[in-house]
């Protein structure tokens, strides 16, 4: 989508309809179609997630500078070479943006499917303790869910310093 105009102009209108629906509103059926277990928690975090890992990517993509392309595609680098010398590399920040962005909807998702039918995880522990009135377990189970946010949060930017090592050294020349 991001270096095909016409495939950008059919999937963005149907990617924005799926992006302005609810996907936590599709919890209870994702129980009913995919039953209680992890299936249907790993499909709705998908789905909380996906869309805006694609636009991400695709805006990376966007941003390629095609002289870049250009000058490597004069040297004689081939489709493969471009993909992964050129075209991934380029993307990568990107995807740890989208990694970053996504992270607190498939924490949120994980919650919210634990909350509808689990028997276990910090969603479970939430919903248990309103029942019986245990705020204190409620306090911890999200003090629980906030660190681990910013534990991967972390994680994902610990990741991306190794991984993307000249994103830092352009953005402390632009400085």
């Amino acid at each position: 989508m991001g270096k095909n105009k016409k495939l950008q102009t059919v999937l963005e209108p149907i990617l924005g309809f799926f992006c302005a629906a609810p996907v936590y509103a599709l919890c209870p059926l994702f129980v009913i179609w995919f039953g209680i277990g992890e299936g249907s928690k790993i499909i709705l975090i998908s789905m909380a997630t996906f869309l805006s890992m694609v636009f991400c990517v695709m805006q990376g993509t966007q941003q390629i500078d095609s002289m870049l392309v250009q000058s490597a595609v004069a040297l004689g680098a081939n489709r493969v070479q471009l993909f992964i010398k050129i075209y991934f590399m380029a993307i990568l920040p990107s995807v740890f943006q989208g990694m970053r962005t996504s992270l607190s909807s498939s924490i949120a998702a994980l919650v919210v499917s634990e909350m509808m039918g689990a028997t276990q995880g910090l969603g479970y522990i939430i919903v248990n303790a309103k029942n019986w009135l245990l705020v204190s377990d409620m306090f911890l189970s999200i003090i629980l869910i906030v660190i681990s946010y910013l534990i991967l949060k972390e994680l994902i930017y610990l990741i991306e310093r190794k991984v993307c090592r000249w994103t830092l050294i352009k953005n402390k020349v632009e400085e």
